[in-house]
């Protein structure tokens, strides 16, 4: 009987374990990964070019420790938001169309990013779509913002399944 009860015992303990412990600590290391990337990332978006009802930029994210790809989600708020420009998320994404520049003008791929973090942890998005850019690597994208409305873009990097917001700018 005392077999039993210290074997359900250390099942008990190994359930526990899996379901808190490890991944309170991958969320961690990763946050920490993301952390080291941010703050050596710089995000650099030229002025736009009117191209029909659009406008086009063109962007890049230096980032001379990371050789993979960002995603990019790029959304539209009011200007009189950008004060708390930090906070803000894409309520309306529109239709932006991204580019890979020196790739015969490639599409990005589309990504679809699950719970996008902030580096305070801080969960900001649930699903939402991106954009699959390299890293040191030039692009360019579309958008047409509505009147009054400044264009914002989120730079994104996954570890493992989570993704955290390492960067943003905006235009407008």
């Amino acid at each position: 009987m005392l077999v039993v009860i210290v074997l359900a015992l250390g099942i008990a303990l190994f359930a526990i374990t899996e379901t808190i412990l490890v991944p309170e600590y991958s969320f961690a290391a990763a946050l920490q990964d993301s952390k080291t990337i941010a703050s050596v990332t710089s995000v650099t978006v030229g002025p736009p070019i009117q191209s029909g009802n659009n406008l086009v930029y063109l962007a890049y994210i230096y980032s001379p420790e990371y050789k993979g790809n960002f995603s990019v989600v790029i959304f539209c708020v009011p200007q009189t938001q950008l004060q708390s420009l930090a906070l803000l998320t894409p309520s309306i994404q529109g239709n932006p169309t991204v580019f890979l520049i020196g790739q015969s003008d490639t599409p990005a791929k589309q990504t679809t990013l699950n719970n996008v973090y902030d580096l305070n942890s801080r969960q900001l998005t649930g699903t939402i779509t991106g954009f699959a850019v390299p890293a040191n690597t030039p692009f360019q994208f579309a958008v047409a913002p509505p009147s009054g409305d400044a264009v914002v873009m989120w730079v994104i990097y996954t570890v493992g399944s989570y993704n955290f917001r390492v960067a943003y700018t905006f235009e407008g």
